[in-house]
């Protein structure tokens, strides 16, 4: 609970109609519904979350006939898109993940305040995902406001490294921090830069975290 694609709580609301309150705080304990009760009773969710619901409802539909539509971190300037032909997205996904799918690898090249920064990105032996943003069928929740392509760049076949190599800029705060990434994981920053102040949240806890999951478009918080 309170991460990304973390556990969902054990029980949420129904709202009968009416104002919404002005925090969860204000609602009664007592009108709490499980949720597998909920899952049973309703058909169809929309989860506008702080944090994506995408996996644990993923892992419910299994269980449950629902189709989902995840919105993490929505606000009001991504109402927009919404309003998306969603059919032409998912044509316009399904033809880049067919040559994403042919594809060994991907040289990105970024520009930041401190110069440039090239990366490359090992895509073998892996298939590409494509995530087009539309649920028409139970039990296949989706990411709704965008179409998404993704190809995991792990590299981990044993005996064989992943190529993926470079420099990654990373936004933290109000700093651009370059990490060195070395058979796909970003380990340190190269000596010409400065050391970060910070690293990604929870690296220490989980050292995995330095690992590059994978390459896909991106989310588009600000749409319009």
């Amino acid at each position: 609970m309170r991460t990304n694609n973390g556990d969902l709580p054990p029980s949420a609301w129904l709202h009968g109609g009416g104002p919404l309150p002005a925090s969860a705080d204000e609602l009664d304990p007592a009108g709490q519904v499980p949720f597998p009760e909920l899952f049973a009773r309703r058909s169809i969710l929309l989860a506008p979350t702080e944090f994506s619901a995408t996996a644990p409802l993923k892992v419910a539909a299994r269980s449950f006939p629902i189709r989902a539509a995840t919105m993490p971190g929505f606000s009001t300037a991504m109402i927009p898109a919404l309003r998306l032909d969603y059919g032409e997205v998912n044509r316009r996904v399904a033809l880049l993940a067919g040559l994403l799918e042919r594809a060994a690898g991907c040289d990105l090249l970024f520009r930041h305040p401190g110069g440039e920064a090239a990366l490359h990105l090992d895509l073998r032996h892996r298939p590409a995902h494509a995530s087009g943003g539309s649920s028409r069928s139970p039990a296949s929740p989706a990411t709704c406001r965008r179409g998404g392509l993704h190809r995991p760049v792990r590299g981990e076949r044993p005996g064989e490294p992943s190529r993926s190599a470079g420099l990654l800029p990373v936004q933290l705060g109000d700093e651009v921090v370059l990490y060195r990434v070395e058979e796909n994981r970003a380990s340190r920053s190269p000596p010409a830069a400065r050391p970060p102040r910070r690293r990604p949240s929870g690296w220490r806890r989980e050292p995995a975290y330095g690992n590059l999951a994978e390459l896909a478009s991106a989310s588009s918080r600000r749409s319009g």
